[in-house]
């Protein structure tokens, strides 16, 4: 596929090996992967700052022995703790610990100023339409059926 055939398709996969190869070098440095970040900030983003593991599977979009793998390798890790429900012993939660709390500020703010280098030189405006042009792109691609 020539450059000049889809310029928005080569544009936006350059962006994200440039994104996903800078975040990847900050979670290396507290030993952490994409999957593990992920699941922490939406720990972090949660009411409680638990959820159970059905809905961590739900969110990351992956099995349950994936969820499990990466439960048990934060727990390893201190940064989150996970009991069994008091009402339905089959179901597992997990709640965020201070320190996966404390992680989750660091990422977030690492995330800003990486988002901030990429739009340096855009005015409010541009990243306001930015923001839309990639939300409807997010929402045609949800709704294609390969």
């Amino acid at each position: 596929m020539a450059w000049e055939e889809n310029p928005c398709t080569m544009l936006i996969r350059q962006l994200d090996m440039n994104l996903t190869r800078e975040s990847d070098k900050k979670l290396r440095e507290h030993n952490l992967t994409r999957s593990q970040i992920m699941t922490l900030m939406y720990l972090s983003d949660a009411a409680t700052h638990e959820l159970s593991l059905k809905e961590l599977e739900r969110l990351l979009q992956v099995s349950q022995p994936a969820v499990a793998g990466i439960v048990v390798r934060l727990e390893k890790k201190g940064m989150l703790q996970s009991f069994q429900d008091s009402l339905d012993k089959r179901v597992k939660h997990v709640r965020l610990t201070h320190q996966g709390e404390q992680r989750c500020i660091e990422a977030r703010g690492n995330m800003k100023a990486l988002e901030d280098f990429f739009l340096q030189g855009m005015t409010e405006d541009e990243r306001a339409m930015l923001r839309v042009l990639l939300e409807k792109a997010s929402r045609n691609f949800k709704k294609c059926l390969f």
